[in-house]
């Protein structure tokens, strides 16, 4: 985790903490969602995201279903790093029931 910062560009203040569920959520619309204005989307260079509890699935371009997506384990962090791939990155619970909690910040 330590060597992924220094490569990380000028951020804003816009880090978020988040309760995915079991359908899968557009990333862009649940962070707009839970910071509760509109992020300027064109912006974003990358996103850096932290699962904090129960395991999650990230899919980019299609819905993330429990058996489709990358999982994102307990404690691991994952930098999306391109405007496109966090435009199409959808999130999802693992396991159906166990909503994770992530971190999210934008990279601009």
């Amino acid at each position: 985790m330590e060597n992924s910062f220094p490569i990380m560009g000028k951020t804003r203040a816009w880090t978020v903490r988040m309760q995915l569920t079991d359908s899968s959520q557009l990333l862009s619309a649940a962070v707009d969602a839970a910071l509760g204005e509109v992020v300027y989307w064109q912006g974003v260079r990358a996103a850096m995201i932290t699962c904090e509890t129960y395991d999650c699935r990230i899919s980019f371009g299609a819905a993330a279903t429990t058996s489709i997506g990358h999982i994102l384990y307990v404690g691991q962090s994952i930098r999306v790093p391109s405007n496109d791939m966090v435009s199409g990155a959808h999130l999802i619970n693992k396991t159906a029931g166990q909503n994770a909690i992530i971190q999210v910040t934008l990279e601009y």
